[in-house]
């Protein structure tokens, strides 16, 4: 037949299977039945069948011993035979699936909302034979109010208050960091809001306020669609460093089932794919490129604009020649004159006369020969040219170029004032852009040849595009200053453009942060946190607020994962202080199996030679089944602590003390 509890969960036996184990593996099912239990079940039944298992077990091994000891005279065998007995003993399954035994759950600590009168019945229906069935009718019925202490009444269900209850109550009353956190209730898990609800009641209308900030700040952590949200652990929750540093000391033990070490795992997941789920949100079409790919893009952007500001000075440039019967209206003897002026007072008389592209446009301007369109055009492209050398023949050059787009009018030309102030302050407009703004001055002036038109080529691999985001955007200099951000981005002003640049930035947090372009690494909470501190001045220059946002929320949740005060340490965690802090029975004397726990020694049946160790000091079987007692309790409280450490909302029902 199948086993009782299996059956009451829907769960299907063959009929022949027979009942087998102690008295309450009867009722909650053997190894073919564990993992179809409920986790949620197990949080006040587990107890009691594991407390019944291991007194059942550990008296009949240690009469068995006892027997095997007076037959034999053999303390390794006797010790023996009490281990095989007490490895029986019942321990939790760390499966959790959802049953169909849901219907008679109304919450996880709430015994009195528990119909156990309806449950043992439907259980002990179950069993074929009386005396088991009445045992386990028996044992269900009173579990709730045996484990909450013999003599108390009976609870009566009450509804729980709702999570905007519990928090409203908070902020007008107790904390103003749980007001802030109300609009965002909306955005947390249904495990959460329950886990307020629930804290609420247990400690009579208060939750613990720190708590519940972090809490509800993590649960709002950006994260891939379909992910759960980041949970945190007891400790990093309530910001108790005691508490962190058991829950670090027990991450390996097997007591543990492994719920701490998955927990620390899956934070850390969780961490990494959020830097890349706030990259994602912020540029969703450019993500996947790394930042001298955002480098070059944005020298392009850079060029396009330059490229359209060249092109509309030209046109005006050349409705001035048109409306001047088709040559330049410049007034030959003032250009020279304003020229000579100023390479004089430079010292650079002689080098304009030594640099062929400066020397060329004075002669002919001093012979006074007409100049057409495509000759003024000519002129300011070879000065162009001089500039981009550098030196002092390139200042003779901008010298030259500035006076030759000032454009000084003809006597014969003044009625066309409008159409020339108009061409000269189109050129005067880019010339202040080029000076004012280094990444524009780097982009237009780079060693990328231009098109047989004079333009730059868009899409032409730049040498400057492998660290222009860093030293024009994201860097510390002068060239990559707030100020000279938000200039040129208010000159650029295209979306392409303003991406690229919060593409790189957040590019460069998820370096900081230890991540790969492909989304691999463990999360550094250190760096992350010095380069979003380093970044923040300019942040608004180079990042959305959404981005700002959700950046300073991972920083301030990685902080709650991984900061450490200096009390936390990793100690031995089988220490007796701290056993007696996950909830175990103090210890009552110092057997050598209890002095192996006090120093940290896996205390699994494998790895502790009990016969050898009971000869060496001359205990009997009966004092082994005694520590067999003990420790197994010293499990249980560790494994119990693990379980309350990662639940949802832990540390919310521990107020803080006055």
């Amino acid at each position: 037949m199948a086993d009782a509890l299996d059956l009451a969960y829907g769960a299907e036996q063959p009929a022949s299977a027979p009942l087998h184990g102690d008295p309450l593996d009867l009722a909650y099912g053997d190894d073919t039945g564990k993992g179809k239990v409920d986790f949620r079940t197990r949080q006040w039944y587990d107890p009691l069948h594991e407390m019944a298992s291991s007194a059942y077990h550990s008296i009949v091994g240690g009469y068995q011993g006892l027997g095997t000891l007076i037959a034999t005279r053999d303390p390794d065998l006797a010790a023996k035979t009490v281990d095989e007995e007490t490895a029986k003993t019942y321990r939790a399954p760390e499966v959790k699936p959802e049953t169909t035994f849901d219907k008679y759950y109304k919450g996880p600590d709430t015994f009195g909302a528990i119909d156990t009168s309806e449950l043992a019945s439907t259980v002990a229906d179950k069993i074929s034979d009386p005396a088991t069935a009445a045992l386990v009718k028996g044992a269900i019925t009173v579990a709730p109010y045996a484990i909450r202490g013999a003599g108390e009444s009976a609870p009566k269900a009450k509804p729980l208050p709702s999570a905007e209850e519990v928090v409203g109550r908070m902020a007008s009353g107790q904390s103003m960091g749980a007001a802030g956190a109300i609009p965002a209730l909306v955005d947390v898990s249904p495990e959460l809001r329950q886990a307020i609800s629930q804290a609420s009641q247990k400690t009579g209308g208060a939750v613990n306020p720190t708590a519940l900030e972090r809490h509800i700040d993590t649960e709002q952590l950006p994260l891939p669609e379909g992910s759960e949200p980041l949970r945190l652990r007891k400790g990093q929750a309530l910001n108790d460093e005691q508490q962190k540093s058991d829950e670090k000391n027990l991450r390996a033990d097997p007591d543990t089932q492994r719920i701490l070490e998955r927990s620390i795992t899956d934070q850390d997941q969780k961490l990494v794919a959020s830097m890349g789920e706030i990259r994602r949100r912020a540029t969703p079409d450019i993500v996947q490129r790394n930042n001298m790919e955002h480098g070059q893009a944005n020298i392009d952007a850079i060029k396009q604009a330059d490229n359209d500001r060249v092109l509309d000075i030209r046109s005006k440039y050349k409705a001035l020649t048109d409306a001047n019967g088709g040559t330049v209206p410049i007034d030959p003897g003032s250009f020279v004159n304003n020229v000579d002026d100023q390479l004089a007072k430079k010292f650079l008389t002689k080098t304009a006369s030594e640099t062929p592209e400066v020397s060329e446009i004075l002669d002919s301007m001093r012979a006074r020969a007409p100049m057409d369109f495509e000759s003024f055009e000519a002129a300011r492209t070879r000065l162009a040219e001089a500039q981009r050398r550098g030196g002092s023949a390139a200042t003779a050059a901008g010298i030259v170029r500035n006076e030759l787009e000032a454009l000084p009018l003809s006597p014969q030309a003044q009625h066309l004032k409008g159409l020339a102030d108009t061409a000269r302050a189109a050129a005067k407009q880019r010339f202040d852009i080029i000076e004012q703004n280094p990444a524009y001055k780097a982009a237009v002036n780079d060693n990328v040849p231009k098109d047989d038109n004079n333009l730059h080529v868009i899409g032409a691999d730049s040498p400057l595009a492998d660290s222009f985001m860093n030293r024009y955007y994201l860097g510390e200099g002068g060239s990559a200053s707030r100020a000279s951000v938000q200039r040129i981005k208010n000159v650029i002003n295209t979306p392409d453009f303003n991406a690229s640049i919060e593409a790189a930035a957040l590019n460069k947090l998820r370096d900081s942060a230890g991540i790969d372009a492909l989304g691999n690494g463990s999360f550094k909470n250190a760096s992350f946190r010095n380069a979003v501190n380093a970044m923040t001045p300019k942040a608004d220059a180079l990042l959305s607020p959404q981005s700002i946002e959700n950046v300073e929320r991972l920083k301030r949740v990685s902080g709650y994962v991984n900061d450490e005060g200096k009390a936390n340490s990793t100690n031995r965690s089988n220490t007796a202080l701290t056993l007696q802090r996950f909830g175990a029975p103090s210890i009552s004397s110092p057997t050598v199996i209890r002095e192996l726990a006090n120093y940290g020694v896996d205390l699994g049946a494998k790895h502790v030679p009990g016969g050898s160790l009971i000869k060496n000091i001359g205990q009997s079987a009966l004092s082994r089944a005694n520590d067999a007692k003990e420790l197994q309790a010293i499990r249980d409280a560790k494994l119990k602590f693990a379980i309350d450490a990662t639940k949802p909302g832990a540390g919310l029902e521990q107020l803080e003390s006055k």
